[in-house]
């Protein structure tokens, strides 16, 4: 609103009563006696002509220097407020806090609250050597409003625990068309995992595995050939060594590559679901969140993680001997300890991969 539309209410509303208190004034000294202080003079007063063109010459002056002086206080406040105001959006109110950013099957899932006054519309993100420049108002939840708190979903981004991720808030302050980044309002957190991925190989092998250590091999090359990232290790035993001893024990979700929960968390795992049934869901899909074309998996491993003895083709260096196998479409003790449904040499035997923390 101008300065002009904003005072005329005012300035009409006074200039009205003035021109009333001034006609009165000038009707007294052309009809009536007209004191002045203690003296009073009994004589003809000025014309009406005379009253009428004063009285319009000063409400027109009047009316002019008021309206001059009130556009000028006007746009001085209002230059002030706006230059308060880019002051204000750049540096109070335009200002974001990261809650949390997580791994969840795979997914960099970033917690935003937006603690100013002015909506976000871009996030710039970043980690170590990995960056992207989110557009909000492309995704699900939409941009971010003043005192909005979301999660957003990136399937891009790859990073392992502990990884600090930063993010920088962007809005088009000015409405030119471009997104401005304020780097003073970053906020960052650690990324966590909020589960674990589980999957059975697509490929399967004999027992000629190359030792516990060829097996993770396999499933880490199984993991980085789907693009899944992370660390990964098989659920496998030798007589010496249990599966137990050689994985993480987590304490959040063990999850598919579809996002299926299968246990809970190690304890919930190892223990049973509700037993006789282990798992929440059988671990029946592959790294490319598919079924496999046989159910057999090495793993010579009970249901607690222990080594069951040396049903292990020669520590899964020979294709000799009778190993101990699990079941992927089982979810009762069998997904596990099925019993020697195979020969080392058979070539139809898969594994099951676990992630690991980096």
């Amino acid at each position: 609103m101008c300065a002009d539309s904003a005072l005329k209410p005012y300035f009409f509303f006074f200039i009205t009563y003035l021109k009333s208190t001034i006609f009165l004034f000038l009707k007294k000294m052309v009809n009536h006696t007209f004191p002045l202080g203690f003296f009073s003079f009994n004589k003809r007063g000025i014309s009406e002509l005379i009253v009428t063109v004063l009285l319009i010459g000063f409400t027109v002056g009047l009316a002019a220097v008021i309206i001059t002086w009130g556009s000028q206080y006007v746009q001085e406040t209002t230059e002030t407020v706006e230059s308060e105001g880019n002051v204000r959006v750049a540096s109070g109110g335009f200002d974001i806090r990261l809650k949390s950013a997580g791994i969840d099957v795979g997914k960099l899932l970033v917690t935003v609250e937006n603690t100013g006054t002015v909506p976000v519309e871009e996030l710039f993100i970043r980690a170590n050597a990995n960056l992207i420049k989110a557009d909000l108002s492309s995704t699900s939840q939409g941009e971010l409003a003043p005192f909005d708190i979301k999660t957003y979903n990136f399937s891009n981004f790859v990073l392992p625990q502990g990884t600090i991720l930063e993010v920088i808030p962007g809005a088009d302050l000015d409405r030119d068309g471009t997104v401005d980044f304020l780097a003073e309002k970053r906020d960052e957190v650690p990324v966590e995992f909020f589960s674990f991925r589980v999957f059975v190989t697509s490929d399967s092998w004999n027992g000629d595995l190359g030792g516990l250590a060829g097996a993770d091999t396999k499933c880490q090359a199984a993991a980085n050939n789907a693009n899944l990232g992370g660390t990964w290790k098989a659920w496998l035993s030798t007589d010496t060594t249990s599966a137990s001893s050689r994985l993480y024990h987590s304490s959040i979700p063990y999850k598919l590559i579809n996002g299926q929960t299968v246990s809970n968390d190690w304890d919930e795992l190892t223990t049973g679901f509700l037993p006789p049934v282990y798992l929440r869901n059988p671990i029946s899909r592959t790294e490319l969140n598919a079924v496999p074309p046989e159910p057999y998996v090495f793993t010579n491993t009970l249901v607690n993680g222990a080594s069951v003895g040396n049903n292990d083709c020669s520590d899964w260096q020979s294709t000799i001997g009778t190993p101990l196998l699990g079941f992927s479409t089982d979810q009762s003790g069998g997904w596990t300890n099925s019993g020697p449904l195979n020969a080392c040499g058979n070539l139809d035997n898969h594994l099951y991969c676990f992630e690991q923390p980096a």
